[in-house]
């Protein structure tokens, strides 16, 4: 069930012109300019996020997703690699592909 950063690494950038970057000193993932995610400390993913969807997963799965103070204000989801599978990391990225992608990218790949 549990991912790697290699699992991830390798889902994200099956996407259309996402590049893989470095933030803080992390590895991380990018479409553009806009941010997707980044590997946090330990098991953790930082995921973008739509914050109702982000405050729901967090609600019905906290064992997976979680949120800290800090990121309560930003439209983030901690993602917890050891208890998600490769899967859930997908539909995570391909929701954060869509929510920053131009609606033309959006509607070159309706596959995602």
């Amino acid at each position: 069930m549990a991912v790697t950063f290699d699992d991830v690494r390798a889902i994200a950038l099956e996407l259309p012109e996402v590049r893989e970057g470095i933030t803080h000193g992390s590895p991380s993932f990018y479409l553009g300019k806009k941010f997707l995610g980044v590997r946090g400390e330990g098991d953790i993913l930082i995921m973008k996020s739509a914050i109702v969807e982000r405050d729901l997963l967090c609600q019905l799965e906290p064992e997976k997703y979680t949120i800290t103070d800090h990121y309560v204000p930003f439209d983030y989801v901690l993602v917890r690699m050891s208890r998600v599978d490769k899967d859930e990391v997908r539909d995570l990225f391909h929701k954060a592909w869509r929510l920053l992608a131009l609606k033309k990218l959006v509607k070159e790949h309706p596959e995602i």
